[in-house]
């Protein structure tokens, strides 16, 4: 017999913070953080809809694209999003095959839902961080530079 899911107070907690704190973000962090969610819906909570790597790869450069755009303030924000939503995956249980969410899924696609949208604002994050620290590097001899 299957269960209806019951949203978890780290769910609660992590819409909360995104209803607080949308409107504080800039154009081009919603842009990332809308994409990374519409991709970890489409492959994990419609049951009917096949996602296509093409759809997953023009989301990446949508989002690696609105990031060069990014404020210290966006970034902070992104940030308690992916924490918050890494929290809200840890309180599903991954092998929940009996909990229904919606038509034709269950606990284990709302768990990876969540973490496919923390995973993949990480990543751009990661990638902005990473970029930062190339360019504030000094090279001292132009034989260090690695290419």
């Amino acid at each position: 017999m299957t269960a209806e899911h019951q949203m978890t107070t780290e769910e609660e907690t992590y819409q909360r913070l995104l209803a607080e704190t949308w409107e504080m973000l800039s154009e081009a962090a919603r842009t990332v953080f809308k994409e990374a969610r519409s991709v970890a819906y489409k492959d994990y909570m419609v049951r009917s809809y096949g996602i296509q790597p093409q759809e997953i790869e023009a989301a990446d450069e949508k989002m690696r694209l609105a990031a060069a755009e990014l404020t210290e303030v966006d970034r902070v924000l992104l940030a308690k999003f992916v924490r918050a939503a890494l929290v809200a995956c840890a309180s599903i249980d991954p092998f929940d095959y009996d909990t229904l969410t919606g038509y034709g899924t269950y606990g284990v696609n709302l768990h990876w839902y969540y973490r496919t949208t923390s995973d993949m604002v990480r990543d751009i994050l990661y990638e902005q961080i990473r970029k930062r620290e190339w360019a504030e590097t000094e090279w001292e001899d132009p034989s260090d530079v690695p290419f």
